[in-house]
Parts: structure tokens; C-alpha cells; sequence
């Protein structure tokens, strides 16, 4: 059973293949503005390109607001006005690159509330939660999979994150096992660079 299901979730995390751009340079980054009921009130060309693709991937009309937009809007509506935070998700399109939708509230003069939308290609920094968990890193690992990729070395990995130098390069050892490379060169080229 774990085999399939280890199986399962390399599918689902479906990372794309090294000679994969992660960037699709004829998409840039759209912008949409709905209102608190979910109503898209204005777009930019490229928000219209964006919402197109993900209706087509879900097959549903182009009166529905796509499910990946709801997530995000819904979960920006939660978070409290005091706060900066943005909701945010990350959804791999069929042709191949990651789409990443952001949502955040709006506060009108008149009371209103309004969530802007942004969507773009996926960095570097946003695939690397995702590449973690397609190869079942822990949250420690991914930490110093970030220290890495930072290039901080073994010593300052290890001061960041108050644990012994040795500790950092048993991680590093279940990193590259994990992943499949051999070296910190790699590592970074796997985790970073070929995502650029």
C-alpha cells in the first residue's frame, strides 16, 4: 500500500521534468478585482488569459469563477483587515508551468470590500514548498534546503537554525538520498536553478 500511494503523490505533485521551463513567457502576470461576493468587477488582458485557461482546465462555463480563484478569495475574505497576510495557492496548468494565484483584500472609502487578484508564472520560491513535499521532506530539511539554496554554508545553516553542524549534514545526507542528487550543486540545480 504505501507504494502506491507514494506512487499517488508524485502523480498528483506531477514536478515538471528538467528540460521543463517552469516560465511560460507569452503569460504574464494578470490582475482582477471581485467583490466580496465573489463578482469579478474588473480584469487586465492578461487576468482574462489566466481565468480562461483555468475555466478550460476545470471544463465549466465562463459564468463560473474558477475554483482555484474561490479558494484564494475566500481565504483572503477570513483573514482579519488588521492583517498583511495573502492567501495564496499554487496550481500546475496542463501545458505544464505553475500558475500562482494571489488574493488580498481591498478596503474602500465607502466600506466596501474588494479583493484584488494577481496571477502569474511560478518562481523559484514558490515551487520549493512543492518540490519538498514531492520528495516527503521535512520541515527542518526543507529549512535547510532554504539555507542552500541562500548559500549559507554548513556552519551558518546550522547557527540559523540552533543545531549542531553534524545535524545539518545528517539532513544533508537524507536530503540527497531523498532527492536523488549527490552534492550541494545539485541539490540547488534540483530545489532552484532549473526553475529560473
Amino acid at each position: 500500500m504505501p507504494l502506491i500511494a507514494t506512487k499517488l503523490r508524485a502523480f498528483h505533485l506531477a514536478l515538471p521534468m528538467g528540460n521543463e521551463t517552469l516560465l511560460d513567457d507569452s503569460s504574464g502576470s494578470g490582475f482582477a478585482v471581485i467583490s466580496d461576493e465573489l463578482e469579478v468587477l474588473s480584469t487586465n488582458p492578461k487576468a482574462d488569459q489566466w481565468i480562461e485557461k483555468l475555466r478550460l482546465l476545470e471544463h465549466i462555463e465562463s459564468n463560473i469563477l474558477p475554483r482555484p480563484i474561490r479558494a484564494v478569495s475566500i481565504r483572503a475574505l477570513n483573514i482579519t483587515s488588521e492583517s498583511s497576510a495573502i492567501a495564496k495557492a499554487c496550481i500546475r496548468m496542463s501545458e505544464g508551468p505553475y500558475l500562482v494565484i494571489r488574493a488580498s483584500r481591498l478596503n474602500s472609502f465607502d466600506g466596501h470590500i474588494q479583493l484584488i487578484i494577481s496571477f502569474e508564472p511560478a518562481s523559484p520560491a514558490d515551487m520549493l514548498p512543492i518540490i519538498a513535499e514531492a520528495y516527503g521532506l521535512t520541515d527542518r530539511e526543507q529549512h535547510i534546503v532554504d539555507g542552500v539554496i541562500r548559500g549559507l554554508s554548513t556552519k551558518e545553516v546550522a547557527t540559523n537554525l540552533h543545531i549542531s553542524a553534524y545535524t545539518v549534514q545528517d539532513h544533508l545526507k537524507s536530503i540527497f538520498t531523498k532527492s536523488g542528487v549527490n552534492s550541494r550543486r545539485e541539490l540547488i540545480w534540483q530545489f532552484h536553478s532549473r526553475f529560473s
